[in-house]
């Protein structure tokens, strides 16, 4: 079965996140269910074996409906009735599923659209459409283990009035993952979409839809590091030492974890830009002073893998192959994290955090460090406005590499290039 993303072209680059290990058991009827007791593990994700029912409890069984969902609501809507009163087909505003609007019980969350792709990842898993105690649905097998989790095709409830559709013929189930952009969609709704899970008897892929919509949910296990406030990608833990985010965190650099970061595609102009902290005592004289200003350049990003690539323009000419720019966050945060593998025959790190706003990023802040250098830089007016770049970007970034143009590592010698 091949995985799609339907609707929007992306980039996927096959990264597996949220390892997680637990036991598994059957369902309890509207009971808060404890992750040890009652997740299996698919793909490294732990999974809910029944649905949603009614904000804090699961479903009675696996085929069971549980009840439907808009996105970033906790109104539940039950799996009966043909039509409903009182709908919302007003805007969802949000970047994410805020955790005070989840029904999930206690322990578990909303599933993220990366967590989602894991089940279809054909190469460990198996999807086969099958009928469970009289119900239609998709049975998820782990190839390794052999554990398995039966979702139901229920259908959805149509965005504009509530409708139930397709009850028996599809599964639509919501991650908490919206898509990067926004558009307009069928004249009456503005276009904030949301990747969900959707499946057939004839296909199952990752989806994106209108957030007015009724979907069900199949929560995963909240894990002990699952907090969105630290949440660190698997690729930014693997790639960044433990020893590095120590340095970064003890020099005053604002990590932004988290699985649902902003879109901050663009071009930002930070100046002035000042050295506020350093860990080399030779820099003990230059902590406040101004360096060169420079341009912020982010595009192609991919919050499905957590990618981004990263431009620096005017602050200096150096320039590396990487092992990738990785981004993080939560609601308007951000933290983007870029790996120099090569840059001057040692490994660099750079580190970019900031607040998005419609004018550009608040409290700009970036980090440079390797073994020879640390030193921490922020946008002197604390706004780094939205700006247009004259440079027209040629970078293609692959499956695990970027180049990525970084300012070049400021030494003693820039201090006669200081703007005064």
């Amino acid at each position: 079965m091949k995985t799609l993303i339907r609707r929007r072209n992306f980039l996927i680059f096959g990264m597996a996140l949220l390892a997680m290990s637990m036991v598994f058991s059957s369902c309890n009827e509207e009971k808060s269910l404890s992750p040890i007791e009652e997740s299996v593990v698919i793909n490294g994700v732990n999974w809910a074996t029944c649905n949603v029912d009614r904000p804090g409890s699961f479903a009675a069984t696996p085929e069971s409906a549980g009840m439907f969902y808009q996105w970033n609501r906790k109104t539940a809507w039950n799996a009966a009735d043909k039509r409903v009163t009182g709908w919302d087909n007003s805007y969802q505003s949000g970047t994410q599923w805020a955790s005070e609007n989840d029904p999930s019980p206690a322990g578990w969350r909303v599933p993220t659209a990366v967590e989602i792709q894991s089940l279809l990842d054909d190469t460990k898993v198996n999807c086969v459409w099958i009928i469970q105690n009289g119900v239609n649905g998709r049975k998820f097998t782990d190839k390794t283990t052999g554990a398995s989790i039966f979702i139901p095709a229920i259908g959805w409830r149509e965005g504009g009035d509530g409708v139930l559709c397709a009850v028996g013929e599809n599964g639509s189930y919501w991650s908490s993952t919206r898509t990067e952009k926004d558009e307009v969609s069928f004249g009456w709704e503005p276009g904030l979409r949301v990747y969900n899970l959707r499946f057939r008897s004839s296909f199952a892929d990752c989806y994106n839809e209108l957030p007015s919509y009724g979907f069900p949910i199949r929560s995963v296990a909240k894990g002990e590091d699952d907090d969105e406030n630290e949440w660190l990608s698997k690729e930014v833990l693997e790639r960044v030492p433990d020893e590095i985010l120590t340095k970064a965190k003890d020099l005053g650099f604002e990590i932004n974890g988290g699985k649902t970061p902003p879109n901050i595609e663009g071009s930002y102009y930070a100046t002035p830009v000042i050295l506020v902290n350093s860990a080399s005592e030779d820099d003990e004289s230059y902590i406040g002073t101004r360096f060169r200003d420079g341009t912020f350049i982010f595009s192609e990003q991919d919050n499905m893998e957590l990618t981004v690539v990263t431009y620096i323009e005017e602050m200096g000419v150096g320039s590396d192959t990487g092992v990738g720019a990785f981004v993080t966050g939560n609601g308007n945060k951000f933290s983007v994290f870029v790996i120099m593998p090569n840059m001057y025959s040692k490994t660099t790190y750079f580190f970019i955090s900031g607040k998005i706003e419609n004018g550009g990023i608040r409290n700009l802040h970036f980090l440079l460090l390797r073994e020879d250098l640390q030193r921490l830089f922020k946008d002197g007016d604390g706004l780094a406005e939205r700006t247009t770049s004259t440079k027209i970007s040629t970078q293609k970034i692959s499956k695990t590499t970027s180049e990525t143009l970084l300012p070049s590592v400021y030494s003693k010698s820039d201090v006669s290039q200081i703007k005064k």
